[in-house]
Formats: structure tokens, C-alpha cells, sequence
């Protein structure tokens, strides 16, 4: 099962070729959603096809909480995950490039348990609340 969070510019022409496919029984689409957190345990993978990317707190997030992550490969994702160490990259725009990550990772090619561990373990060393706040006060610091 495939489940779409969000919406964006591409929502009604994913539907319609959703339905045009016949997948309605396979691809659901929740809409934006508060609380995204409550999806990451659920998820066996969580795909991030951004063309462009803030903080992404989104991939911390499930990082920490062992979700497997396949993110495009743009400025923000590219500088959180190593590429099949903590997750996976595909070049940004490129459908058959996330077409084939996605195969890879339905094959099993990898050691996921081992990714997994290693992407929780980079949140806790390198994002986690207590070095993020003290990031933000030594930016503060500096600026007075």
C-alpha cells in the first residue's frame, strides 16, 4: 500500500492517473496531516521527492524513529543522508532514477536494519534537541 501525505501542485493529476491505472485499492491519499509522526512507524519506507527543501525536518524525524528514508538529492536531504549508509538519494527530477532506488530497496540489496540504526544514530550525534538548541545559541550568541 502506498500512501500519499500532503498535497502539492500534482495531487489532482496523481489521483487521476491513479485512477486511470486502477490502483485506487493500492494508493491512498491522506491529505495534509498535523501530525505526520504518527505515520512513521507504519511506513516500511518514506519517499521525499522535494524539488527543493528547507530544514528537513520531515527526514530527522523519521530517522529517529527508524524509518527508512529515500530522499531527493537536493540541498537540506543531500547533507543529512549518506547515500546508501543512513538512507537513500536519487537525482533530483529524475523518475527512473526513483524508479530504480525504489526497485532496489523492494529487492532487499541492502542491510536495512543496519541503515536504520545508522540513520538514528547520525540524529542523535548530529540533530538531536539538546545540540540543536545549542546550535541556535551560539548563532544567537554570536549576533549580539
Amino acid at each position: 500500500m502506498v500512501l500519499v501525505v500532503g498535497e502539492g501542485k500534482y495531487l489532482d493529476t496523481l489521483k487521476n492517473l491513479r485512477n486511470k491505472l486502477n490502483l485506487k485499492d493500492k494508493i491512498k491519499f491522506l491529505g495534509f496531516q498535523e501530525n505526520v509522526r504518527d505515520f512513521y512507524n507504519i511506513f516500511d519506507l518514506l519517499c521525499v521527492p522535494s524539488n527543493s527543501e528547507g530544514f528537513a525536518y520531515v527526514i530527522i524525524e523519521a530517522m529517529a524513529c527508524k524509518t527508512l528514508v529515500l530522499s531527493s538529492d537536493i540541498p537540506g536531504p543531500n547533507e543529512i543522508i549518506s547515500n546508501g549508509i543512513n538512507g537513500f538519494i536519487f537525482k533530483k527530477e529524475d523518475i527512473d532514477d526513483l524508479a530504480e532506488k525504489i526497485k532496489m530497496i523492494m529487492n532487499y540489496s541492502f542491510n536495512f536494519d543496519i541503515i536504520k540504526k545508522n540513520a538514528r544514530e547520525r540524529v542523535k550525534k548530529f540533530f538531536s534537541a539538546s545540540k540543536m538548541v545549542k546550535k541556535y545559541e551560539n548563532i544567537y550568541l554570536k549576533n549580539l
